[in-house]
């Protein structure tokens, strides 16, 4: 991973400096393409690259040792595609001085400045307008392959796989390429999707038509990814239904914006119960933003919801004056794509962020996958550079 950071640092102009300050308490970085960095003496003594371990690169130093520690003492430099920073020693150190070196290039990735947070793969919201971006199998079992993939799922949130053996074996190969599947109480990897007449645990086995919706909002942590490798396809209806959160998320905070903040300010319940054997809650916003009210993440599933205990009376009341407002935009045709899977093609869908449903269908359908969290996939990512 660090090898591809660097080999793309060494091609980016954006890593020289041009002007290079320090004050009582910060350094400040003005960087070639004009974008500006400040980075406090703590948070760089803090994240010394030195006081790494080599090997698990886990921090080596304790923070409460370096409080005496954290006034450089003399003005950092840049070496070549480092800057270079002296410290005092650590106290149980016979050295006198304690020596930085961040590559430029880490210091411009990890800038915490106004503006410099930006995505290397900036997510790109869609409509009705929207292709499915798609990747024939035999190019994803090849390094290039992942990657588009991978960078698709990054921008859109989806992506197509075409020519996908339909097998319980190929069906977790394609997963294994991104990271470990993920153990639920549907199945210990690959679950299938039959109509069955016995043991129907949800909606998902049988024939009826399912709402766009995310899955597994009843867990705490529910699955980042999806994999639906269609092995199975109904000569009538069947076909998939997908629609954009972050699109969604757009429209609503645009035009009724008081719906939009209650419902990424307030925590919805979400049930799945199976008899005596499961009582699963949990609950959540249906738009949680990050530290830049960016949308991280969308839960919203209608059939899941449980009773809400979670909101005050007023609260309540609100809901419901929102809750239509909601659902129409969820399975608004503008906002929504529907795609027939064929035998072969595997969907792979950021569950995070894609709503997914299915039109009724007569006869046999199924779709064979599984559950990944997005922690697997970001690794992934990182590890290959992407991200």
């Amino acid at each position: 991973q660090q090898q591809q950071h660097q080999q793309h640092d060494r091609d980016d102009t954006r890593h020289t400096v041009t002007s290079l300050s320090s004050s009582a308490k910060d350094v400040t970085i003005v960087w070639a393409d004009g974008e500006r960095s400040v980075f406090h003496h703590a948070w760089l003594r803090d994240n010394c690259p030195q006081s790494l371990h080599p090997q698990t690169r886990q921090r080596n130093s304790y923070f409460l040792d370096l409080l005496d520690q954290l006034q450089p003492l003399q003005p950092p430099r840049v070496d070549g595609d480092v800057l270079e920073i002296r410290w005092p020693a650590p106290r149980d150190s016979n050295k006198s001085e304690h020596v930085s070196r961040f590559p430029l290039s880490w210091l411009r990735r990890n800038s915490y400045s106004p503006g410099m947070q930006r995505d290397k793969i900036p997510a790109k919201s869609w409509d009705n307008s929207f292709r499915l971006p798609t990747v024939a199998h035999s190019l994803y079992t090849q390094p290039h392959g992942l990657r588009l993939a991978l960078h698709h799922l990054i921008e859109s949130g989806i992506v197509l796989l075409t020519g996908v053996p339909c097998t319980v074996e190929a069906t977790a190969a394609v997963a294994a390429r991104v990271g470990t599947v993920r153990r639920t109480f549907y199945s210990d990897s690959i679950w299938d999707t039959r109509p069955r007449d016995e043991n129907v645990i949800d909606t998902a086995y049988t024939a009826q038509e399912l709402r766009p919706h995310i899955d597994g909002c009843y867990f705490r942590d529910p699955p980042g990814l999806q994999f639906f490798n269609c092995v199975e396809q109904s000569a009538s209806g069947g076909e998939s239904w997908f629609l954009d959160g972050l699109r969604a998320a757009e429209v609503l905070r645009s035009e009724r914006p008081r719906a939009f903040e209650f419902f990424s300010t307030h925590s919805f319940p979400y049930v799945h119960y199976d008899g005596e054997e499961r009582d699963t809650i949990a609950s959540g916003p249906v738009f949680k933003l990050d530290h830049l009210g960016r949308v991280e993440s969308v839960r919203f599933n209608h059939d899941d919801r449980a009773p809400l205990t979670t909101l005050t009376e007023a609260h309540v009341e609100e809901y419901y004056d929102h809750l239509p407002h909601l659902l129409r935009l969820l399975e608004s045709p503008a906002l929504s794509v529907t795609h027939k899977l064929r035998v072969g093609d595997m969907a792979i869908t950021n569950n995070a962020r894609v709503l997914h449903g299915r039109r009724a269908f007569a006869g046999s359908r199924n779709l064979i996958g599984c559950y990944m969290d997005s922690d697997e996939m970001i690794s992934r990512a990182r590890v290959l550079g992407m991200l």
